[in-house]
């Protein structure tokens, strides 16, 4: 995902015991933004059964930070998430040959 000239958002859900259920694309989009539909991620967990879930996406530009928006987006897919028993388990960035956590970012793991 590093080498990508547009963002890609991926799901990867898992059951309770880390167990992959499924990888799922959930959008593509600019050079600089990708949407996060927050409705399909969690449908999709609801659909597999998944206990929890990563998302994965990319920056092309290189700089593997999270956004103020990458967090904001991310601060209320965690909320919708577990009110409905699914745990976002992280969120990583890719930018070239780095991938960083976001929630290890925010002092949440």
């Amino acid at each position: 995902m590093g080498s990508l000239r547009r963002e890609r958002v991926i799901a990867i859900y898992v059951d309770s015991k880390l167990r992959l259920l499924r990888i799922e694309r959930i959008s593509d989009g600019t050079a600089t933004h990708a949407p996060l539909d927050i409705s399909r991620i969690i449908h999709c967990g609801l659909d597999v059964g998944a206990s929890g879930f990563l998302l994965v996406h990319n920056h092309p530009s290189g700089d593997a930070c999270a956004s103020a928006s990458d967090k904001q987006a991310l601060g209320r897919l965690g909320k919708v998430a577990a009110d409905l028993d699914m745990t976002l388990i992280d969120a990583l960035i890719v930018a070239g040959g780095e991938c960083r956590s976001v929630l290890l970012e925010w002092g949440r793991s």
